[in-house]
């Protein structure tokens, strides 16, 4: 679903004022989602976005306004009050201005050790992922962009213009089935997660989809025959 948006973040210059601070924004582009489902989507992209800031920053965005191309869904207040800024709907575009301040921040727990550990991990995946067949492929870029809350066959079977059934005959021409390449995504990301990073075993669980640490040890122990202490590095 996600994997048809785009994102740019930039600094728009308030003109010939000094007065006004820069405006900085966070957009999506190409949005390409059923209208139906537009204001989950934009709540969920947007929401994860601005947590993610708000997480390397350690402390909240100064956001000035909202934009969101929709109607007000009904509950249009709780945007307001979520965001702390006011909120414009019927909007061309998907777009949050903020305190373009924002973007010079320091962020306090900076590691340039760990931001090359994450550079290497992402391109390994990627490297992987590229020497798939193209629908397992689609199928595991889609899964790997949301983290804990992977999306069902239907949904990418949506997102990918398939119906369930053609996905699934088209996975399974290629070697593959849905849960199949579920379970590898899983345990690819559970190993990329013990190995690089210090996440306990309950929140790496979490990450890669389970509600229940000692359910992720079985499955985890079924993928790769050992429990997750075994790839710790010590």
């Amino acid at each position: 679903m996600l994997s048809s948006w785009g994102c740019a973040i930039s600094a728009w210059p308030a003109p010939r004022s000094i007065a006004l601070d820069n405006i900085g924004r966070i957009e999506a582009s190409q949005i390409r989602v059923a209208p139906e489902v537009l204001p989950i989507c934009s709540e969920f992209w947007i929401g994860t976005i601005v947590a993610l800031c708000e997480d390397v920053l350690k402390r909240p965005l100064h956001n000035l306004r909202l934009y969101l191309p929709y109607p007000d869904p009904g509950y249009g207040e709780s945007y307001r009050a979520h965001f702390n800024c006011p909120v414009v709907f019927d909007a061309a575009t998907l777009r949050l201005e903020f305190d373009a301040a924002h973007l010079y921040d320091r962020a306090p727990y900076a590691s340039s050790l760990v931001l090359q550990k994450c550079v290497q991990s992402c391109e390994s995946i990627l490297a992987e992922l590229e020497s798939e067949d193209s629908i397992a492929h689609q199928v595991r870029a889609m899964l790997m962009e949301n983290p804990g809350e992977f999306p069902d066959a239907g949904e990418v079977a949506k997102a990918l213009g398939l119906s369930v059934r053609s996905l699934g005959r088209r996975l399974n021409q290629s070697g593959h089935s849905f849960q199949s390449v579920l379970n590898e995504t899983r345990k690819e990301m559970a190993l990329q997660y013990l190995q690089q990073t210090s996440m306990s075993v309950p929140e790496i669980a979490t990450r890669v989809g389970f509600s229940d640490a000692s359910n992720f040890r079985k499955a985890f122990k079924k993928w790769t025959k050992a429990t997750p202490a075994t790839f710790r590095p010590e």
